[in-house]
Parts: C-alpha cells; sequence; structure tokens
C-alpha cells in the first residue's frame, strides 16, 4: 500500500473516531437530561402524594374533634 493511502486511511479513521466521539456526548448529554426529567417528575408525584396525605390526615382528625365535641355538648 502505497504511504499516501495509509495516511488518508488514518485520517479518515481518526475523522471517524472523533465524530463517534462526540455523538457519544450527544447521547450521554440527552441520557442525563431524560434522567433529570424523570426524577423530577418521580420527586413532584412523590411530593403530591405526601401533601394528599397530609391533608387527608387533618381532615381526619378535624372530623374527629368534631365528632367528639358534638358527642360532649350533647351529653350536656
Amino acid at each position: 500500500m502505497p504511504p499516501d493511502d495509509v495516511d488518508r486511511l488514518y485520517t479518515a479513521m481518526r475523522e471517524l473516531r472523533d465524530s463517534v466521539e462526540a455523538y457519544r456526548a450527544d447521547l450521554n448529554g440527552r441520557l442525563r437530561s431524560l434522567e433529570a426529567a424523570d426524577a423530577r417528575r418521580d420527586g413532584e408525584a412523590k411530593a403530591t402524594n405526601h401533601l394528599g396525605r397530609i391533608v387527608l390526615g387533618c381532615a381526619t382528625m378535624a372530623a374527629a374533634v368534631g365528632g367528639t365535641i358534638t358527642l360532649l355538648t350533647d351529653r350536656m
């Protein structure tokens, strides 16, 4: 093989390697974005569930206190 062909092959291989590295970096960036968005959605869902539990707990407690007060006032 003539030296010019070898140089051309090495140049093509370097360009291909650079292209693959850029493609991998782009895919890694996209994957990180997707993972961050997924984590954000999970966090929001957990926060919403937690807030719902707090509201439900407060409503239950208020109903119990209201029932107790009504029972006590009826007996007086």
